[in-house]
């Protein structure tokens, strides 16, 4: 399986939200939050929303669906 995710992403793991330097400051901002298939990052973007963050929004069908409408994708510093 490819790993990867979609260019110019940042991770935030769902347990470090609170807090984390990746996120925008600025919390009108649109935050757009993506998995492998949209569970965790609705979860997260619930998550976001109680911390102030009212555009927190997860992507529908996560990154398979990025994958499958051929989206670019970066590769992991992992993989």
């Amino acid at each position: 399986m490819h790993r990867g995710h979609a260019a110019g992403a940042r991770n935030v793991p769902l347990n470090s939200l609170q807090g984390a330097k990746e996120l925008p400051s600025n919390k009108q901002l649109p935050v757009v939050l993506m998995c492998g298939t949209g569970a965790r990052a609705a979860r997260a973007a619930g998550e976001l929303r109680k911390l102030g963050h009212e555009r927190a929004i997860a992507l529908a069908g996560g990154l398979k669906a990025w994958r499958e409408a051929n989206l670019p994708l970066e590769k992991s510093a992992a993989a």
